[in-house]
């Protein structure tokens, strides 16, 4: 998979979700077959291409990854009137 600053293509991301750390700030997380990217509060990302049976094999070693580094994850619920990041 060819990615731009770590950030995956959009034809290969299959599943977005937000979150709120414990100090209310965002952490994102894409997953597919071939790879995960979690974006960070600060700006900053962690990636990790890899081939899955799903994409949310892929997205529970993110989401797992991120709660190892930085405590409880808490989904954010989009607000259904945006593009969807809330």
């Amino acid at each position: 998979m060819k990615r731009m600053f770590g950030m995956m293509p959009s034809s290969e991301v299959e599943l977005r979700e937000s979150y709120k750390d414990n100090f209310g700030l965002t952490v994102r997380i894409e997953a597919g077959k071939h790879g995960w990217t979690i974006m960070w509060a600060d700006g900053g990302s962690d990636y990790k291409d890899v081939d899955a049976e799903s994409a949310i094999e892929n997205f529970n070693e993110a989401f797992e990854t991120a709660q190892n580094r930085i405590g409880k994850l808490v989904k954010v619920r989009c607000c259904g009137e945006c593009c969807g990041e809330c």
